[in-house]
């Protein structure tokens, strides 16, 4: 589960965010969030109600340490998404150009 968390959806954000022909910015935000491990609302839950919380703490727990790993190999592999420039004309809103 961990790979598909890790591996696959920011692939799959990486692949939409080019059909959708996102600015480079913006497209790695997006395969970014993606790529983040499972947050501590998972475990938070397992104990309220009492379910899984073992698992889920491990789950937790090896997720957060697999994307030490994962998040710097598709940072610096990420095709370009990660070492994108910043220009506001990407952000503007239409008929305008942001604080002008």
């Amino acid at each position: 589960m961990c790979a598909l968390k890790l591996a696959v959806m920011p692939a799959a954000a990486f692949v939409l965010a080019k059909l959708l022909d996102l600015p480079p910015l913006a497209a790695g935000v997006v395969v970014l969030f993606a790529a983040m491990p499972t947050g501590a609302n998972a475990y938070i839950f397992a104990v309220q109600y009492q379910r899984l919380v073992n698992p889920v703490s491990g789950a937790v727990a090896l997720g957060t340490l697999l994307a030490a790993v994962t998040l710097p190999v598709g940072g610096v592999g990420g095709g370009g998404v990660s070492t994108c420039h910043y220009d506001p004309d990407d952000f503007a809103f239409a008929g305008g150009h942001g604080a002008d």
